[in-house]
C-alpha cells in the first residue's frame, strides 16, 4: 500500500503503532503473519487491549512533528481495520493536522467492546473528511444510516462510505490472497479509490 502511494507521488510512513507485539509480530509491529483470526481470534481483544490511544498519541505527535519539517503542505492517513479506530482519535485530537483519512474494512466498534468508549461520540469528535471502505462482515455503523458514517458527515459533508468492495473478507486490502482474480480487483480498486480521494483532499 504505501509503496502504491510512493509510485503515485505520495511521501509514504508506515510507523510502527502495535507495540507491544504478539509472538514478534510482522517485523517487529503487530501480530505476526501466521496469526490466524479464525482460530485465534479470542486473543486480539486482550492483546489490543494493551495498545491504548494515550500510548499512541504522542507517537502520531512526533510524526506529525516530523512531516512539519519537512514541509509537508497536507497530510493524510490510511487506517487498515483497528487502525480505523487510530485514525479517529488521531483526526479528533489533532484537529488541524490531517486532511483525510480512508479506513478499510474499519474496525472502529473497538472503541465499544474493547476500549470502554462510545464510537459515536468518537465519530463526533471527528471533522476530517473520511472515507470509509466497509465489507459485508463489518457493522452497519459504516453504511449510510450508521451512526459512524453519519457522524462523521454531520461533521464534514465530504465524509463518505463507500461498499463496492461489500463482498470481500474483512482484511481484504492487505491480508487477501492476490493470487485470487477477484480479490486482487477488489484490492487495487480499493486503493483507487482511496487515491481519488486522497487526490481531492490533500
Amino acid at each position: 500500500v504505501a509503496d502504491f502511494m510512493a509510485e503515485n507521488g505520495y511521501y509514504a510512513l508506515v510507523p510502527k503503532l502495535l507495540i507491544p507485539n504478539l509472538e514478534g509480530g510482522t517485523d517487529g509491529d503487530g501480530l505476526p503473519p501466521s496469526f490466524d483470526f479464525g482460530t485465534r481470534g479470542k486473543e486480539f481483544g486482550p492483546y489490543i487491549k494493551q495498545i491504548s490511544w494515550a500510548a499512541l498519541k504522542p507517537k502520531l505527535g512526533s510524526l506529525v512533528q516530523h512531516l512539519e519539517s519537512l514541509h509537508t503542505p497536507s497530510i493524510g492517513l490510511f487506517g487498515f481495520c483497528w487502525g480505523g479506530w487510530a485514525l479517529l482519535h488521531a483526526c479528533a485530537d489533532f484537529p488541524a493536522k490531517f486532511a483525510a483519512g480512508v479506513i478499510f474494512h474499519p474496525s472502529v466498534h473497538l472503541e465499544d467492546f474493547v476500549y470502554g468508549g462510545s464510537s459515536k461520540v468518537l465519530a463526533e469528535r471527528v471533522h476530517t473528511p473520511v472515507l470509509l471502505l466497509p465489507v459485508s462482515a463489518d457493522p452497519d455503523i459504516y453504511r449510510a444510516g450508521g451512526h459512524v458514517i453519519e457522524a462523521l458527515k454531520a461533521n464534514n459533508a465530504a465524509s463518505e462510505t463507500n461498499t463496492d468492495f461489500a463482498a470481500q473478507q474483512h482484511g481484504f486490502s492487505i491480508r487477501g490472497d492476490v493470487s485470487d482474480p477477484d480479490t486482487k480487483a477488489a484490492v487495487e480498486g480499493a486503493l483507487q479509490k482511496a487515491l481519488e480521494y486522497c487526490a481531492k483532499h490533500l
